[in-house]
């Protein structure tokens, strides 16, 4: 299907949403694991019951783990892969990833705005367990009416996703990317940063995001008419 646009442009809707699922469906159905198995889990605990869990599990090796690997759902990733494919000569691929930064980021502040939910730290103190609660050394603990959904947890699925997506027929990789993202969910519970429905929703809002974005680029293409066909 093309669209001219003033006589300049042309846009190539060249496969449908529905085919990049389709193109997708391993990696999405993993994924569709991990968001029942976590829904399961969150609706039959209390709301504190990961949080005060980890804080009676950590351990030196946890601590340090969990501390860099929630690195991963920062601007770090998106920045070294959006240089990588520019490297590589991949620009669209690159678009991809830098857009995706950008794109996570609205959905999160909105809602964050919208619901105003305390964090973990906030709740532990308002709760009277902050003498017992043992947190992560050297990691600073927000607090305030900030927690959901997790941003870090939407941009790690955001720009996983989105590198799974370039992937479609290794499906080793594809895993790789899911239980990255998922670590990185699950970082942002161990950390006292959020609560595993924020992790929940936060996933979510990455997937999608990561498909938005994917269809956009890769299948609708901008072609610039030369003077000469105009």
């Amino acid at each position: 299907m093309f669209l001219r646009i003033k006589g300049q442009t042309i846009i190539d809707v060249k496969t449908s949403m529905f085919s990049i699922i389709e193109k997708n469906i391993y990696y999405l159905r993993a994924y569709l694991i991990f968001f029942t198995a976590l829904f399961i889990f969150i609706i039959n605990t209390e709301l504190l019951d990961a949080t005060l869990f980890f804080s009676a599990h950590r351990t030196t090796l946890g601590d340090l783990f969990f501390k860099w690997i929630t690195l991963l759902g920062e601007a770090y990733p998106f920045v070294a892969l959006t240089f990588f494919f520019i490297f590589k000569k991949q620009r669209p691929t690159a678009l991809k990833m830098a857009i995706v930064g950008i794109l996570v980021l609205i959905p999160i502040g909105l809602l964050k705005e919208f619901f105003s939910y305390d964090r973990p730290a906030t709740i532990i103190e308002n709760m009277g367990y902050l003498p017992s609660f043992h947190f992560v050394k050297d990691v600073e603990i927000l607090r305030g009416a900030t927690s959901f959904p997790s941003g870090h947890t939407a941009g790690a699925f955001a720009v996983w996703s989105l590198l799974a997506f370039q992937f479609t027929r290794n499906k080793t990789l594809q895993l790789v990317c899911l239980l990255t993202a998922i670590i990185v969910g699950i970082s942002r519970i161990y950390l006292a940063q959020h609560f595993p429905q924020d992790v929940l929703f936060g996933s979510a809002i990455g997937v999608s995001t990561a498909l938005i974005i994917e269809y956009l680029i890769e299948n609708i293409i901008f072609v610039k008419r030369n003077s000469s066909s105009a």
